[in-house]
């Protein structure tokens, strides 16, 4: 019963990262040139609007199924535009990560600054 109780509570709770490496280690460690960041970042800005794309897709599949009485299948469209919104939070994110030039963003920045668009 601890265990699942431990496991329950890790999710929770946030850790602090056992090393931190600034942004130029990590460029510099992986061999990333700054031509190369660019192409990386305006591809995740790519894929994270597609994948809110399908979601809205997603969303209005589902209602029309939940419309038409398939509770099922609504609710299963329901999880898969939840997972595409999940994708396009984690690749928004490193997007983010990448165009201010720092590893370890909050959600807090990432809400202000990436998308209701206020400078620091």
């Amino acid at each position: 019963m601890t265990y699942l109780a431990n496991g329950v509570k890790s999710l929770f709770v946030l850790q602090k990262p056992k090393n931190s490496e600034s942004f130029e280690q990590a460029k510099k460690r992986l061999n990333l040139t700054d031509k190369a960041l660019l192409e990386r970042q305006y591809g995740l800005l790519r894929v994270s609007i597609i994948l809110v794309v399908f979601a809205f897709l997603m969303l209005i599949y589902s209602l029309y199924l939940l419309f038409s009485l398939h509770i099922m299948s609504g609710l299963l469209s329901l999880v898969v535009m939840s997972l595409a919104l999940i994708l396009a939070f984690r690749y928004h994110f490193w997007y983010f990560q990448i165009r201010n030039c720092k590893l370890g963003c909050s959600i807090k920045e990432w809400y202000r600054q990436g998308l209701l668009g206020y400078k620091q």
